[in-house]
């Protein structure tokens, strides 16, 4: 490896460790997004999906509402 292309690489590596340490992203709230669908096939029905927080950043919490379709009945409890 040339000199030169060693001094441009060495300058980089100190450069990067002298740099500020990154700060830790702040903490993100328990609800991160809502997604609403409109359904217009029998009239207008919103489902609404609350989507929570993991440990993951790129991982949610999918909340549903159980709720039948219009002119369905409910399932009996057992």
């Amino acid at each position: 490896m040339s000199r030169k292309l060693r001094a441009m690489r060495d300058a980089r590596e100190r450069k990067r460790l002298e740099g500020a340490e990154p700060h830790d992203p702040r903490e993100l709230p328990a609800l991160r997004r809502t997604l609403i669908i409109v359904d217009y096939d029998f009239g207008k029905v919103e489902h609404r999906i609350d989507l929570y927080r993991t440990q993951r950043i790129d991982c949610y919490r999918a909340v549903a509402p159980v709720t039948p379709p219009p002119g369905c009945a409910p399932e009996p409890q057992r």
